[in-house]
């Protein structure tokens, strides 16, 4: 029977309907592969890279006064914002060094810190940017010179296991709304789950290291769910058992 009442209630124009919410928190579980930028540093790269292009361009009075202060403020802010991005992989740090080298080639670098030395006043964060020079210059082997993963398996599944329960614990935090059980948290907690029992737990360490990390999460995962990994920890003793390491 449907709700007689239902015609008279509005949702706000601007808050997403149960359906948005939760195709949004599915679209989280979506791993972005390790060879692609981040679309939010992608756009802030582009806003730099704009505003550099505009600094340098005919209507920019690049005189010893220069009229567009405020423009010249945005440009180094944007810049900036998309050195301090947080990177989360080698795509990231990639993208950064190929857009610093689009807007102030390694021999501007050099030339600037040059100057600076002359008059006496280099800084520590001056010398540095000799580094980023010489990284713009090798940023093509970039990645041979990064030291190379770690063989162990259980790392990759412990970091997977520990992204998926901070999701799960976000969703914890959602007011109810009524639901029972609210959709966010029903997906997190099936997410989070599927990958204890269908991956971790069937993962062996292959390191001492790995041995360790997985207890560690062991108990952070008790700690946070409030149960045991697995029913009287069996799984995860027969797991360590089986690594080569012992």
């Amino acid at each position: 029977m449907r709700n007689p009442l239902r015609s008279l209630v509005t949702r706000p124009a601007d808050k997403p309907s149960l359906r948005d919410r939760l195709a949004a928190t599915r679209e989280r579980f979506r791993r972005r592969p390790a060879s692609q930028v981040s679309p939010e540093l992608a756009g802030l790269i582009a806003e730099s890279e704009r505003l550099a292009a505009a600094i340098k361009g005919p209507d920019c009075d690049a005189g010893d006064w220069w009229p567009d202060r405020g423009l010249v403020h945005q440009s180094v802010e944007a810049r900036a914002a998309v050195i301090c991005f947080p990177s989360a992989g080698v795509a990231d740090t990639g993208a950064k060094l190929a857009s610093l080298g689009r807007v102030q080639g390694a021999n501007d670098i050099r030339g600037e810190v040059r100057c600076s030395i002359e008059y006496g006043n280099a800084t520590y964060d001056d010398l540095a940017l000799i580094v980023v020079a010489e990284l713009l210059e090798m940023r093509g082997d970039a990645v041979a010179l990064l030291p190379a993963p770690n063989p162990d398996p259980i790392f990759a599944a412990i970091a997977e296991g520990e992204r998926l329960r901070r999701i799960s614990d976000e969703a914890y935090r959602l007011p109810d709304m009524g639901l029972d059980p609210l959709p966010e948290k029903e997906v997190a907690s099936e997410a989070l789950y599927a990958h204890v029992n269908g991956v971790l737990l069937k993962t062996t360490p292959t390191t001492a290291a790995g041995c360790a990390a997985l207890v560690r999460f062991a108990q952070a995962f008790r700690e946070s769910e409030g149960i045991s990994l697995c029913e009287g920890n069996a799984e995860l003793v027969a797991l360590i058992a089986r690594s080569p390491a012992l």
